[in-house]
């Protein structure tokens, strides 16, 4: 019996649809099509996931493996790192752009110290389209990834990149808003 055979059949012994198994899976339904067809394979990782899931033991999905053929490299559903780093490189974009907000609103509390307040009004106002633009870039980066790790595996190490480099930017951001008010309007 093939793998493929054997999800199928201990699915169905479960009573569970490719979506419900997918879901308790974080993983598309798609993704459990495609192993039902033969057409890919879980990952050893997956496969801890699937028989716990199905309440069966890993040595029993295992021997169903080896009778199996390789699957055909398929890129479309692999963890896609160029993606990543695309995505990365809009977070560091977001980052420098909170940063030189942040120096906006130093020289324009500067410039009102030194009685200058219609150029300092107008640096403040620089200082939150930056910011805004900042937060668009990290937006627009984050649906894009989004969108992207609906529909493949790896849905956990998407999400992890995807915490991490958005709390960078809200933590950027609160400081730079809260540095702003400090300085501009409290001092």
């Amino acid at each position: 019996m093939s793998i493929a055979q054997k999800l199928i059949e201990l699915r169905q012994k479960k009573k569970m649809t490719q979506k419900e198994l997918a879901e308790q899976l974080n993983v598309s339904d798609k993704v459990i099509s495609r192993w039902e067809t033969g057409k890919s394979l879980p990952d050893v990782l997956m496969m801890k996931k699937i028989s716990e899931v199905l309440e069966v033991s890993i040595s029993e999905l295992y021997d169903c493996v080896e009778g199996t053929n390789e699957p055909k490299e398929e890129t479309e559903y692999r963890y896609d790192t160029d993606r990543i780093w695309k995505y990365v490189k809009y977070s560091i974009v977001s980052y420098v752009l909170l940063i030189i907000s942040l120096l906006i609103v130093l020289l324009a509390n500067w410039m009102k110290d030194e009685g200058n307040l219609q150029n300092s009004y107008i640096l403040l106002l620089l200082a939150v389209i930056t910011t805004i633009l900042s937060i668009s870039i990290e937006v627009i980066g984050y649906l894009g990834l989004y969108h992207h790790m609906k529909t493949r595996d790896y849905k956990e190490e998407y999400l992890r990149v995807m915490k991490k480099h958005s709390t960078i930017c809200a933590v950027l951001c609160v400081i730079s808003l809260f540095l702003a008010v400090m300085f501009y309007v409290v001092i």
